[in-house]
Parts: C-alpha cells; structure tokens; sequence
C-alpha cells in the first residue's frame, strides 16, 4: 500500500516522473528441475488449476520453448470457469534449453483474487513451435527431506478435457497487497508479577501493544520492533509481557500489528489485575533456551539444510529472506520441543543468490532465542543458464560478488536494522515425517524399533527420551544398520521418544515424536507369595532347632527307648513340612513356567501383528472395485484396501475386536464385476487376552497432525485421515502386569501433499 500511495504522489507532483512503477514481487512457483515438454498446438488446450495463497495476481510465468515466433493466448478462470483475464502474447524465439526457459506474461491490470480457492491459467497455441514444460507431481524423496509446500497447493494439469499425472510449471506474481494480517488466538493473562497479552497471525507483523488502565490513571507501550516476527499458530504466538500494573484493576489493551506493505489489523480488549499482581515473585522459568552449534548442512542451488542445538527442550523455525531486498522467500517451522534442530527450506530458493536465515527457538514457557546468518546458494552449472532476455521483471538484487563461505562459526544474535518483508504461511514440517517409531512395552523391558530410512545414517541414530515436563531423561546412541533399543531403567511415568538419524553428529528427525507409558515393573514372585518365603523360612528354624535338639541329647541306656512319642511327632512333622515345601516349591515352578510361557506368547503375538499391520497400512490403495482406501474406522476396527500378498489383487483387510481377541479377516475380490463378498473372507485371530479397559484400540489424525495434537472427534470422516494409531493392549490371565504396543502409521497413498 506505501508504493502505490508513492506512486500517486510522484504522478501528482511530477509528472515528469509517470514512468515510476511499482515492480512486481513473484509469491509463488512450481518449477522443479525437470525437463518434460510438448508442443501446446498438437495437445490442445491446457488448464492448470491452483489454489492461490494472495489476494492479487498481476501476472504470471511460464516455461517455454519457441523455435520461430508465434503467439500463445492465455487467460486466467475462477473455480466456475468464469473468465476474469485473457491476453494474447507474441512469444519470441527461445532456444530449448534444460527445463525450459521463463516466460513472462503481466495483465493489463492487477486481478483480485480469494485466498485459499481454487483458480486455473488457460493457455492455447496454434503455433507448432512452442512447447511448453512441466513436471511429474509424483517424486521419490531422500531420507528426512521435506515434501516441498509449493507442491500442496499445485493440482494435475487437464489437457484436452483430460486430468494428467503432472502439472504445468509457473509463478504467480503480485505488485500491490491490500489485505491486513489476520489476527486470532488472543490470549491475556496474570501471574503473581506480570501480565501477558498473546496472539497469531497468518502472516510475519511487527506489532505493538498498548495497555491502559479503565481510569486512564496507568499507560504502557510495548512499541513496534521494526522488524516481522512469524506468529504463526503450528510454532509461536508474538506476545508483550507488562509489568508493575495497579492491583485490583480493569485494563484496557489495544494491538497493533502490520505486514510488509504496510497493512495494519487492530484489537481491543479487556484484562483484569487481581490483588495478588503487586507480589514481586518470578515466573518459573524466564530464561531463553541457549542456541549453539548453527550449521548449514547442505546447500545447493535451490535449498539449504540448517542445523542447530539448544540447552532446553524447543521448537524450531528458519525465515528466509533476500539479503538485499529484505524480502521474506518462505518461512519453515517444526513445532517438535527437542535438543537437536534440523530445518529443511525447500526447494524454494534461487541459484547464487545472497539469503538471510532468521533462527528462532521458543520454549515451553514462551521464551525466544533468535540467532541471524547469511548464505549464498550455489550457481547453476553453465548448461543450465538462462539468458537474461527471457527473464521477468525480476524478484532478487543482481550478483556482483563470488558466494560468500558459509557462516558456520559466527552468527549474530540481532539481525541488522532493515525491513522483512512478507511470507507466506509457515509450513510445520513435523506434519510431513512419517511415524516410524514404536514402542514395545513387556514386563520388564521397553522396546524400541522403527522403520529403516531411504539411507543408512553413517552413525547410526540417536534416541531422545523427555518425560512428562520435558526433561531429559535418556539419550540412547544405537549403531547403524540396527533397528532396535531397550530401555530397562525407566521408572513409571508418561514419556515422549524422538528418533534422530546421525551422520557424523547431524541428528535430523526420521519420525514423528512418539509418546508412551511406562508402567511398574513386576515380578513372577509377587506379594501373594511372601507366604510361601514366610514358610520356608520357619522350616529352615524348625530344622536347625531339631538338629541341635538331637546332637545335644544325652545317650540313653539300652534298655531305654531311643526316643519319645513327642520327638517321633515332631519328626513326622518336620517331614511333612519339607514335603510340603518341595510341593509348594514345585507349584511355584510351574506357576513361573506358565507365566513365563504366557508372557512371552503374548509378546510374541504383538510383536508379529506389530510387524504385519504396518506395511499393510502404509501401502493401502483404491480397492478393486475403485472404492476408497479406507472402507470404515471406529475405535475397535478399521477396515481398508491393500495387496498385502503381493499378488497385485487389492484383498479387503479388516482388524477387528471379538471379546478379547483382536482379529483379522482377509476378503478377495471375486466375480466379474469384481465384488467382496463377506462369504469368503478368512478369519485369523491375532492377539489374544486383550485388555478391554483401554478406551480405543485405533484413533485417527488429519492432516494438521505434527504429533502433539489430539485424535479426530467421532465419528470420523474417512476423508480426512492421513495417520492411523494403534495400541493394542494384552494381559494373560496369570501374570501381574500387561504389555502393549503403540504406534502411528502414515498411509503413503493417503497424503496430499505428493
């Protein structure tokens, strides 16, 4: 908004000046380093559908090739299909070259467009020449990288009426943004010294806030920091804290916050200061985690890896700006509290360019640390360059040095004093790992397993385990090539596991966090059997007494019986106890082989449902008959679709609970058309005794699961699903204790971010 109410004041006070514009800012591309074309005239026409992120498109870009000048006709529709800008361009010649080259096409005017809705760009050509480039939307991706959030909002292309497997490429552009920050999630509260007052936006804001007293008596400012924090709700709230208000009073509170182009959103509202806020006591914890060891891992010349460590349990997020024009790229976050930080850009970058990371840790309590570097991308290779006549109105400064080496040792804890510009919606990237952990809990021992990555870490893993206040608790170092640890020393309690890969001593998540319970740890012995310990000690007194009474005894004459009917009872009896002893012994032996048998069945059972379940999951697929992956899900079943014998027939699969059993059936699709008929399913019993005071045995998570977040409410649409938990809990009838397992499994062909 501050550009265009500079350009009407230079139209105005110098005319002379009337060529002065507002550039235009590319907010979005979809251009992977892929090379796949065809000519638009022999396909007919195109129409790749997206779902904008702004609310202004003032033009955008595409990727081509010409081999003699021709004209392209492009036109951008609404969901509806209703035209709301066309434009026909005459395309100059353009060398065929890796990927294609950018070509620009700028509206008359800037079109208003809905956030979050679906558009589509309409292009056709009767020139034979010019073909146009896209990219596969499905991607194989290495260990722990991140799905790129580029990809999210792309659909399939349709070309001549019919949806593809790609999408076309391009960028969308904006010169002006009129819309203010959106501010959500306003929080105030006291403690015993302060007053907080919290919120969210969907964007980075500078923001101030004011407080002030009903009777006008007290006024405090907490100003603008001429800078953009990110706020958003899957990381941190911005928040000022206000100390020394009056007791015993209504304050007022007015925040102020605003984006990059100068757009501001405001809201009032209310907090009362209780008796108790003129106590000088401290919160529990307000110092800030310390952040150390900031690295940028790898680096090419469309992304950047960041690694870091902090002293206490926090989160983790990276702004990535241009260095020059302090204009924020993208914004990635992980809202996982842990020791060791890895944050991926994504392939959003550009090459040999200079960019700032903006480093933030927020712990528990809200404290932030910021650490500030800067980083040059790697060039492209000289086959790849595009030639500067077939660039846009360009969104980055001109390099005029050689990269700059990576600043491993010496970031700054203040950015310098500049302007950061805007970004889009952080991407939580959490959200994208898989849940490859699980943890086996038998009697004595807890287990832990996960999957194997796409790459062995070259030092193996390393193993996090915090308990319920987030304090650390155990670090469990394993070799590589192993996919196994236990844990034997942990006491009763709630605990949260997370799973790093370590490559000479870069630890990167390679799972979703796992939470889990260990129980008290019991013995075959337990206290119904203190009698029996009792009893043997009373039979090793009595014989001791015996032995002395006899060998003290004095010889008696011959004609004297040798001894009295009282010592012959007390023999039987001792007799009888020792025999009683050995049948109590031998009881005991038996009760301990039967309870060893039972666990150890048990464990057996789950560890082979454990290792069935997931690959049955994970691959689920379209049945045979074209219907959903996943058929039904309530809290004692859930029923899908998957080849799980690999004879590429989709079988039904349905886990299910009977009394305390948990069951499998297995139906095959038969017929012509194909149908699953109930008749034929086979049954097989998994896991029994099962533990039927557990509340649910499957839950399920949407997509805005990270592995914090609550399980969806009942009943659940199918739809939404994209993780399935699962803990099956099991007691045999003899033993003291159960055992269980719990994990979360993450559909491949369910996730909507391929």
């Amino acid at each position: 908004m501050k550009y265009i109410i500079a350009i009407l004041f230079i139209l105005i006070a110098a005319p002379t000046l009337v060529l002065a514009q507002t550039s235009e800012i590319k907010y979005f591309e979809f251009a992977p380093d892929e090379s796949n074309n065809f000519s638009v005239s022999r396909r007919g026409e195109i129409i790749q559908p997206f779902i904008v992120s702004n609310d202004l498109i003032s033009g955008f870009d595409l990727w081509l090739d010409n081999s003699a000048s021709g004209n392209i006709s492009v036109s951008l529709l609404n969901n509806a299909n209703q035209t709301l800008s066309s434009k026909s361009v005459s395309v100059p010649i353009l060398s065929p070259a890796w990927g294609g080259k950018r070509f620009h096409v700028a509206f008359s005017q800037v079109i208003a467009v809905t956030g979050d809705q679906t558009y589509k760009i309409k292009i056709s050509s009767a020139s034979a020449d010019i073909n146009i480039y896209y990219a596969n939307r499905v991607q194989p991706l290495e260990h722990n990288a991140v799905y790129s959030p580029l990809e999210k909002i792309v659909m399939p292309a349709i070309v001549s009426g019919i949806e593809q497997s790609f999408s076309v490429k391009f960028a969308l552009y904006d010169n002006s943004d009129l819309l203010p920050p959106a501010l959500s999630n306003i929080i105030s509260s006291t403690s015993s010294a302060t007053t907080s007052i919290k919120f969210n936006a969907n964007e980075p804001v500078d923001f101030k806030i004011t407080i002030e007293s009903s009777d006008k008596t007290q006024l405090q400012t907490d100003p603008f920091k001429n800078g953009y924090q990110i706020c958003n709700q899957a990381i941190t709230t911005c928040e000022s804290i206000f100390s020394a208000l009056l007791p015993n009073t209504q304050y007022n509170y007015q925040i102020l916050a605003k984006d990059q182009w100068g757009n501001e959103s405001g809201i009032n509202g209310t907090v009362g200061v209780n008796a108790y806020t003129a106590s000088t006591s401290t919160p529990t914890d307000t110092v800030p985690p310390v952040i150390s060891n900031i690295r940028v891992l790898s680096l090419s010349q469309n992304s950047a890896l960041f690694a870091w460590t902090t002293d206490k349990p926090a989160n983790s997020s990276v702004l990535i700006g241009l260095v020059k024009k302090y204009q924020i790229i993208t914004s990635v976050g992980d809202s996982t509290f842990e020791l060791e930080h890895a944050i991926n850009s994504g392939n959003v970058l550009q090459p040999n360019t200079n960019y700032f990371a903006s480093i933030m840790s927020v712990d528990l309590f809200g404290n932030i640390s910021n650490q500030y570097i800067e980083f040059t991308t790697l060039q492209t290779p000289p086959s790849t360059t595009q030639p500067s006549t077939t660039q846009p109105p360009s969104t980055q400064p001109p390099v005029t040095q050689p990269p700059q080496p990576l600043p491993t040792t010496s970031p700054t804890s203040t950015p310098p004093t500049q302007t950061l510009l805007n970004a889009s919606t952080t991407t939580n990237q959490s959200q994208n790992l898989p849940s490859s952990l699980s943890i086996f809990q038998s009697n004595q021992t807890l287990n832990i397993t996960w999957s194997s990555p796409v790459s062995e870490p070259s030092n193996g893993y390393l193993i996090d385990i915090f308990d319920e206040n987030y304090k650390l608790v155990k670090k469990i170092f394993v070799s590589k090539n192993n996919r196994a640890a236990t844990l034997n020393d942990l006491p009763a309690g709630k605990y949260k596991a997370i799973i790093y890969s370590n490559n000479n001593e870069v630890f990167e998540k390679i799972s979703k966090p796992v939470d889990f319970l260990a129980s008290p740890k019991t013995s075959p012995f337990s206290s119904k059997n203190i009698f029996y310990v009792a009893l043997i000690v009373l039979l090793l007194i009595a014989a001791a007494a015996t032995i002395y009474f006899i060998k003290t005894k004095k010889v008696l004459p011959k004609n004297e019986s040798a001894f009295t009917l009282i010592e012959i009872l007390v023999a039987m009896g001792i007799a009888i106890m020792i025999m009683l002893f050995i049948g109590y012994f031998i009881r005991n032996v038996i009760n301990f082989e039967t309870f060893f048998t039972g666990e150890i069945g048990i464990q057996q059972e789950l560890l082979q449902t454990q290792q069935t379940v997931i690959p049955e999951i994970r691959s689920m697929r379209i049945s045979a008959v074209g219907g959903y992956p996943i058929a039904e899900a309530t809290t004692s079943s859930f029923t899908f679709f998957s080849d799980i014998d690999g004879d590429n027939v989709i079988e039904q699969v349905r886990y299910f609970t009977s009394s305390t059993i948990l069951e499998k059936s297995v139906t095959k699709p038969v017929g012509n058309p194909l149908v699953y008929n109930p008749a034929n399913q086979i049954i097989t019993d998994m896991v029994h005794n099962l533990d039927m005071s557990t509340s649910s045995i499957f839950s399920y998570y949407d997509a805005n699961y990270s592995g914090s977040e609550p399980a969806m409410p009942y009943p659940i649409d199918i739809s939404l699903i994209r993780e399935i938990g699962i803990q099956v809990t099991a007691k045999d009838a003899d033993a003291d204790s159960s055992q269980q397992f719990s994990i979360k499994i993450s559909p491949r062909n369910l996730r909507t971010n391929l």
